[in-house]
């Protein structure tokens, strides 16, 4: 046992944990390779994090699937003390045919005549003991039968956090990060499609202060694909007490930030593979240019998806339709992939898990992203 001072004071005593000499970490963890492009390098980061009390080298090489190449064919990287971690960059390309599906890159570097190839994350509260999850240092690349409109481009405001932005670039379509002054100025009508990140609405004060003005570009013919948002997205007011006196219960109301009335609900469906009824085959969000089948569906990770979205007016339409199977949540839900017209552009909400599914690889998820960002201009 360790025993040491707490940061609210007081000792604090914890399991002594036992760690590699070095530790790798590979990013991305999931890279994709849209068969149309196949041909094209991707890059590979490799971290070494040195647990080591005195200086020392590695060398740090990517093994690769037969075929492919990696360039260079390894690296020297030089350790000056404990708690450092440096990273080589490795150039990687696939056989000119490839067949679909995921292949995998495995990091390993070597130093003193040893050999280490895994990687490990500290999981570290207050609360708990502290421990380390293990994992071997693995790239997953996912060659995927996957198609983006020519002329795409992407503006995305980040929310909470995601690696969506991520995936949409590694699809090959291109995306410029929007600041405030981006959305408060800048040109909007450059981008065929803007995507709002996960609970961006709560977090970016910017966001909702210039909401109306990208209403405006969706009106004169912009896509605007809107990631789940909590119950904040909604608006709040008091409802009256009976006798008519002024009400102390908040109630939530219609969002402000939906192009018609709708608002966000508490509803989910937790089942990864809750069976998906797709309730307008025709919609191009489905069909261009992916046409996504009962395959697409398959193979999801964690939930189907969350916070859903009540969108209670004939001028939008809801895609899919999920139920999940606990009798605690019983019932079919919708809400989770709803889109409008506005003007010539649309509008869509999307409160499927894609910010949980593009991280792990699904391949479903990634055409269907692919639809939601190749819309062209209307």
């Amino acid at each position: 046992m360790w025993r040491y001072e707490g940061r609210a004071g007081g000792e604090k005593r914890k399991v002594v944990n036992v760690v590699p000499a070095l530790s790798l970490r590979v990013t991305p963890a999931v890279t994709v390779m849209p068969l149309a492009v196949a041909t094209a390098r991707r890059d590979v980061k490799v971290a070494v994090l040195s647990n080591l009390k005195v200086p020392g080298s590695a060398t740090v090489s990517v093994a690769a699937p037969v075929g492919w190449t990696v360039s260079p064919r390894d690296a020297v990287l030089e350790l000056h003390h404990e708690g450092e971690e440096v990273a080589a960059l490795f150039s990687v390309a696939p056989p000119a045919r490839l067949d679909a599906g995921p292949y995998e890159l495995r990091a390993v570097a070597s130093a003193s005549g040893r050999e280490f190839r895994e990687g490990y994350q500290t999981i570290a509260y207050d609360h708990v003991q502290e421990r380390h999850l293990f994992h071997p240092a693995v790239a997953q690349v996912l060659a995927l039968d996957v198609r983006t409109s020519p002329g795409a481009s992407v503006g995305y405001v980040m929310g909470a956090g995601d690696e969506v932005a991520e995936a949409i670039r590694q699809l090959g379509v291109p995306l410029t990060f929007l600041g405030p002054d981006d959305l408060a100025f800048g040109d909007l009508g450059r981008y065929s499609t803007i995507v709002t990140g996960i609970r961006a609405y709560q977090t970016r004060p910017d966001l909702r202060s210039y909401h109306a003005r990208l209403m405006r570009y969706v009106e004169a013919g912009g896509n605007l694909v809107v990631q789940y948002n909590k119950l904040d997205f909604n608006q709040l007011f008091d409802a009256p007490r009976a006798g008519g006196m002024s009400g102390q219960t908040p109630v939530l109301g219609d969002s402000p930030f939906t192009p018609y009335p709708a608002a966000v609900t508490l509803s989910r469906v937790t089942d990864e593979s809750a069976p998906v009824r797709v309730l307008v085959p025709a919609s191009a969000l489905l069909t261009v240019p992916n046409a996504l089948g009962p395959a697409d569906w398959s193979g999801w990770v964690q939930d189907r998806g969350l916070y859903f979205l009540d969108a209670h007016d004939p001028h939008y339409s809801d895609l899919v339709a999920m139920t999940d199977p606990f009798p605690e949540n019983a019932g079919e839900k919708r809400g989770a992939l709803v889109e409008a017209r506005v003007g010539r552009g649309t509008w869509t909400y999307v409160g499927l898990g894609l910010f949980r599914e593009l991280p792990a690889g699904v391949p479903g998820a990634y055409r269907l992203l692919a639809n939601l960002v190749s819309r062209p201009r209307g």
